[in-house]
């Protein structure tokens, strides 16, 4: 009896058992058997993502499997357009002003016949799919190159987001961590979308409108562009400046001033509101200077203003696609496009973060970085073994609440090797920026005095070095303008004066000088004025709307 209670027991437990170890291996199976699917924007991310979870099972030239049964695949940018008009209707193919303006009542996209193997393959992942993985570059058109083909394909499953801004393997698995929804980011993409059919409806119907209507030789289009045509029109402008140029002479003044401390130059100012100077507040007739000198022949004037101290001059921001643009062609005549390679190159080799970024601030969450990443400067180039960086400084750069969905472009910490020429030298630009943060500011004696005598009004200023800190490391790449010859002035010597004390005038100095045509403007210096094109909207709302942008 014992005996068959014991077997009966047995049986059940193992039966039990078997059942147990059953379902823990469909659990496993159906594990496994859940894939998700990575979307990357391009094959380097795809990789370098693959990298990061572990180990491939299977790659070729479209994709990656990975032994958890992830796989990975890409595409190369944008491999879907919108339609043509001409591939809309047939009609649109003879360009005339009747049919204007164009707009289309379904924005329907085609792929591109170079990219067709790698939109069929991520077409036949997508059916295999249990999630899918947005891995566009972290921005608008990242965020809406991948969503677009999922709505091409229809796909209604499950979507997350990964944002990846470092290419390194620890950087991309704390981004897999911080995954969120897809849906979080659809305002993201509808801004993307919302560029692209502003820049197709413009593109299109405006090159349609001038070419049709402006005598031209034949065959000939005249493109025009929500970004080419205002650039145009800024060198346009400049051109018929240069042009049309006439010299205007004018004078300045200054006076060779005396208080008990010693003797200086100071610079008059004129009231504002004085009769007989121009349009730009000059003084173009030398009966004014004449009139002033028997004014002023033999009286006494009293220093109303005397400011002396210490003036800082901060390291500059880290550096944003735009500024290292503008420094790049400054220092070694890269153009735009060139910069931008080069970039994407060291991005892609991990050793600067994301490229496309126009925020120049940095998120307090890299600070704890800092050491690794002057340490991989350090080792960059011997350069930098000479100065004194102190890792206790914390500079404006680190700011999180203005940081959006970028931050500034900075080295990864990764010991670069191996590089090219050019990769040295735009390394080097995003490097020194980066080790400027953990230097002194430099450092003025800085020197104001003001006075009047009848009523009329002396400035001088002066302003000297006394500690380079920080502008020892990116003097020679500093994106600074040159140097006015106000700007050396500034560093005569001042006497010290106080407030009341009596000052007299040796001499009125006069200068004669003539107005220069602005300068041509140079890949840099166009790239800085479509950064502050503030600078050239006459229209008063229009200007606020546009420099409060870019603050």
């Amino acid at each position: 009896m014992w005996a068959g209670t014991i077997k009966a027991r047995t049986r059940r437990r193992n039966t039990v058992g078997y059942v147990r170890s059953e379902e823990k291996k469909l659990n496993i199976y159906k594990e496994l058997s859940h894939m998700r699917l990575f979307i990357a924007e391009k094959p380097s991310l795809g990789r370098a993502i693959a990298e990061a979870i572990g180990k491939p099972v299977k790659s070729d030239k479209l994709s990656i499997k990975m032994d958890n049964g992830d796989i990975i695949c890409w595409s190369a940018g944008h491999i879907l357009q919108p339609k043509l008009p001409e591939q809309m209707d047939e009609a649109y193919k003879q360009w005339n002003l009747k049919q204007l303006p164009i707009i289309p009542s379904d924005w329907e996209l085609l792929p591109n016949s170079n990219a067709k193997d790698l939109l069929g393959n991520i077409g036949r992942l997508l059916k295999q799919a249990d999630t899918v993985v947005n891995a566009g570059d972290a921005d608008r058109e990242g965020q809406l190159l991948i969503d677009e083909i999922l709505q091409y394909f229809k796909y209604n499953g499950k979507v997350l987001r990964i944002l990846v801004t470092d290419m390194n393997a620890g950087a991309i698995r704390k981004a897999l961590v911080e995954m969120k929804p897809n849906e979080e980011y659809k305002n993201l993409s509808l801004s993307a979308a919302a560029r692209q059919r502003a820049d197709w409806l413009l593109g299109i119907n405006m090159t349609r409108l001038f070419t049709v209507t402006t005598p031209r030789e034949r065959g000939t289009v005249l493109s025009v562009g929500r970004v080419q045509t205002p650039t145009l029109a800024l060198v346009v402008e400049r051109d018929r400046l240069i042009e049309n140029f006439q010299p205007t002479p004018y004078f300045i003044v200054k006076a060779r001033s005396i208080v008990a401390g010693g003797e200086f130059l100071a610079a008059w100012k004129p009231a504002e509101d004085h009769a007989e100077l121009d349009s730009e507040g000059r003084i173009v007739d030398a009966k004014i200077i004449d009139e002033l000198e028997r004014k002023l022949q033999g009286k006494v004037g009293h220093v109303t203003k005397f400011k002396k101290g210490t003036s800082l001059t901060q390291p500059p921001l880290t550096y944003s696609l735009p500024t290292l643009q503008i420094d790049a062609s400054k220092v070694h005549g890269f153009s735009p496009d060139t910069t931008l390679k080069v970039l994407q190159s060291i991005y892609e080799a991990k050793y600067v973060t994301y490229p496309r970024s126009d925020c120049g601030y940095l998120p307090e969450t890299l600070y704890g970085n800092r050491e690794r990443v002057i340490a991989a400067i350090t080792a960059f180039s011997d350069e930098y073994k000479q100065y004194q960086f102190d890792m206790k400084l914390k500079s404006g750069a680190w700011n999180t609440s203005k940081t959006a969905e970028h931050h500034g472009i900075i080295p990864t910490g990764t010991i670069p090797m191996n590089l090219t020429d050019d990769q040295k030298k735009i390394y080097d630009l995003i490097a020194r920026r980066y080790a400027a943060q953990f230097m002194p500011p430099q450092e003025f004696a800085a020197i104001e005095i003001e006075y009047t005598i009848e009523n009329e009004l002396f400035v001088a200023k002066s302003r000297q070095c006394t500690k380079q800190g920080c502008h020892s490391l990116y003097a020679k790449v500093s994106n600074m303008e040159d140097e006015t010859d106000d700007a050396k002035e500034e560093t005569l010597r001042i006497p010290d004066a106080v407030k009341g004390e009596n000052v007299g005038i040796r001499e009125l100095i006069r200068e004669s000088k003539k107005t220069t045509p602005p300068k041509r403007f140079t890949e840099a210096t166009l790239l800085a004025a479509m950064n502050n094109i503030h600078k050239y909207v006459e229209n008063p709302q229009l200007k606020k709307v546009l420099k409060r942008r870019l603050a």
